[in-house]
């Protein structure tokens, strides 16, 4: 079936899914870890440029930029990959998730940085954790310099912050700055429509 509203090439996207009856779609570390290395197979940058993303107990949320009409199909074919590993691994039949993914389009690339932040503060909002850091199974810790992994691409995020000097790279440290400022925070009134409910 098609899609009500068809993915746009070059154009922002957040992507969102959760478990079917809201229940829980990782289990263990072992299904985050095997669904970060299918996002690694199934998005190369050519099709989707991930921009941040965090995995949660019953969903995920991504954030990026949608590069090529393929995209529909990376994401159906990581959703079966994944779902056919899970229902392997503990025996189960069915769906696991709620449906097909879900999108948002973003037509304003100031609203990433606020969504970004939203993204990883996710886990402090679920009261996982109370420190976004503490959460592994998210960017976040590439964000503020404390992973340097080949998954996410935030510069665009982090480009809106300082540039780097020849010794350090300061954006880490003003980002950090500005997601621990959102704890306290209510949703940005700029991306309030971009948000949804996660419980």
């Amino acid at each position: 079936m098609q899609r009500k509203d068809p993915i746009i090439t070059g154009c922002y996207y957040h992507i969102y899914n959760r478990g079917n009856n809201r229940s829980k779609v990782f289990f263990d570390q072992e299904n985050y870890l095997y669904f970060i290395k299918c996002m690694r197979k199934y998005f190369i940058k050519d099709t989707f440029e991930l921009i941040s993303y965090v995995l949660m107990p019953n969903n995920f949320h991504l954030l990026g930029k949608v590069n090529s009409i393929k995209f529909p199909y990376a994401i159906k074919n990581l959703s079966i990959a994944y779902t056919k590993a899970i229902n392997c691994r503990y025996d189960r039949v069915g769906s696991l998730f709620q449906g097909p993914y879900k999108s948002k389009l973003i037509d304003k690339e100031e609203y990433l940085l606020y969504l970004s932040r939203h993204i990883h503060l996710n886990p402090v909002s679920a009261e996982l954790v109370r420190d976004p850091a503490d959460w592994e199974y998210s960017s976040y810790l590439d964000y503020i310099g404390k992973r340097n992994g080949s998954l996410p691409h935030p510069d665009i995020i982090l480009d809106q912050f300082s540039f780097k000097d020849s010794t350090i790279d300061l954006r880490h440290f003003e980002y950090k700055k500005f997601v621990q400022d959102g704890i306290s925070e209510k949703k940005h009134p700029l991306t309030e429509d971009y948000y949804i409910d996660e419980n």
